[in-house]
């Protein structure tokens, strides 16, 4: 099957077919696609379901969206700050891993994580934000060639992703987008800078092709960007950041300043007339004033949950099992490798209740996640709580914790850069 015969499977939106033709398209990646080819194909992925041609008078459009990788609050905060802003941010998502944008707001009960175009027109109309999965009706081609992605081990295909992500802002036009590249072992594109380079231009080529302005941001994936890994862990992280509640690690001021300058980046694609300096000036002012918790209120309201549901699910993390991790000497802590921690939280999700398969898993009640006590490189005495884990009352983990322990060193390691470069916009 060539690409232009999977293109037009797609395009007729000949469902019965678009694991076949996935299967086809993700053999062809593998020895390489053409920059036409992958143009046409996000084309055909947009077009695999409805494009949603939005009311002008809610435009201008802009959405950050990641190549994945776990610990990133980018994809869950920044278009809470782009929406408050005052720019529509239409999302198409799909599934995470451990993390997940739409796994982890599918968390809180009531939460409609797939939308009809109707619903999603209404939901961006009520909160400047709506947020989806693939359906039907989006991108259901997407859907069909990721779930093949995943089974081969496709998932830092370049090709591909960009076929997804470009794909799935192509079904909502005029929407511009800063790709958020997490660079590192557990990043889907791009295990170094060099090769997450190569990507981003690659990105930037394909977006000029369709007619798409985006910008690509490179994040240090390397090491844990944020406190917080797992979906319960993440959305905590969100509610402290929401309600102004200090931070008691710092790595987590550093990832939040991370997301401000990512989410001014996007606005910058909508209104090119404001310097980035200003537009971060005034999503900090935002944040600090409520406005921004505002915003995901009525995100929740808009999609059939409310701020009521968001405190319950807190209260059920309050109530999970704890598990304290003690640093195992003194010095400067250097936590585990995060592909080591990512691995770790999979299979320890089998033990606790929930599925072994975390695409899937969304009960809060069965979530697991790891909350960091200190930041990396701090200065820690032996037995000095450096992490927690949260699993669901009574579980049982079947296995050790000392992967997580990490170590210390009489040297101080290198930080977290949180962004490393900017590519375009």
């Amino acid at each position: 099957m060539r690409v232009s015969q999977i293109c037009e499977i797609f395009q007729s939106k000949e469902r019965s077919r678009f694991l076949e033709a996935g299967q086809h398209l993700v053999r062809i990646a593998a020895g390489g696609l053409t920059i036409e080819e992958i143009g046409a194909l996000a084309i055909a992925v947009a077009e695999s379901g409805e494009k949603l041609n939005l009311p002008e008078d809610l435009s201008p459009f802009a959405d950050v969206a990641s190549t994945g990788g776990p610990g990133s609050l980018t994809t869950l905060l920044c278009p809470l700050l782009v929406a408050s802003y005052g720019i529509g941010v239409p999302k198409l998502s799909a599934p995470g891993s451990i993390d997940g944008a739409i796994d982890t707001m599918s968390l809180i009960p009531g939460f409609k994580a797939q939308l009809s175009p109707e619903a999603f027109a209404a939901a961006l109309r009520l909160a400047g934000i709506a947020h989806s999965e693939q359906t039907e009706n989006f991108c259901p081609a997407d859907k069909a060639v990721i779930l093949i992605r995943r089974k081969v081990n496709m998932m830092a295909n370049a090709s591909l992703a960009a076929v997804s992500l470009i794909g799935k802002k192509l079904a909502i036009p005029r929407t511009r987008a800063v790709f958020d590249f997490r660079v590192g072992p557990t990043g889907n594109l791009g295990e170094n800078a060099e090769k997450a380079i190569k990507g981003a231009v690659l990105f930037q080529r394909v977006a000029a092709k369709v007619g798409i302005p985006i910008a690509v941001t490179l994040t240090d994936n390397t090491s844990f960007p944020s406190s917080a890994v797992g979906r319960l862990e993440s959305l905590h992280l969100v509610w402290q950041i929401l309600n102004g509640e200090k931070l008691p690690v710092e790595l987590d001021n550093a990832h939040l300043n991370a997301c401000i300058e990512i989410a001014a980046n996007a606005c910058l694609l909508a209104r090119p007339e404001v310097t980035l300096e200003d537009s971060k000036k005034r999503l900090c002012a935002l944040l600090a004033s409520g406005a921004v918790a505002h915003t995901f209120a009525d995100h929740l309201v808009a999609q059939g949950a409310a701020v009521a549901d968001m405190r319950s699910v807190m209260d059920q993390r309050a109530a999970q099992s704890l598990v304290i991790i003690t640093s195992p000497g003194s010095g400067y802590w250097i936590p585990p490798a995060l592909h080591e921690v990512k691995d770790w939280i999979k299979k320890a999700q089998s033990f606790v209740g929930g599925s072994a398969d975390t695409t899937i898993d969304r009960d809060p009640q069965r979530q697991l996640g790891i909350r960091l006590l200190v930041s990396p490189g701090d200065k820690v005495t032996q037995g000095q709580p450096v992490m927690q884990v949260r699993c669901p009352a009574g579980s049982v983990i079947g296995f050790g914790f000392d992967v997580l322990k990490g170590w210390t060193s009489d040297r101080p390691p290198g930080v977290n850069r949180q962004i490393i470069q900017k590519i375009g916009g």
